[in-house]
């Protein structure tokens, strides 16, 4: 990788980390059973739009 790429992965990489350390997961028997209630695909627009990104 190019010096360029290399900051640009990084930042990347500090980006999705911060993301995961400060996003709360529940795995409460409720919270599961909320979301297993939708289709996949009404929870998938729900969470991420219709963006044409996802095909």
């Amino acid at each position: 990788l190019s010096h360029e790429m290399t900051i640009r992965v990084k930042a990347a990489y500090d980006l999705l980390a911060e993301y995961c350390m400060n996003h709360t997961f529940s795995f409460r028997v409720e919270d599961l059973a909320k979301d297993l209630e939708q289709s996949p695909a009404d929870y998938w627009t729900e969470r991420f739009g219709d963006d044409p990104i996802w095909g």
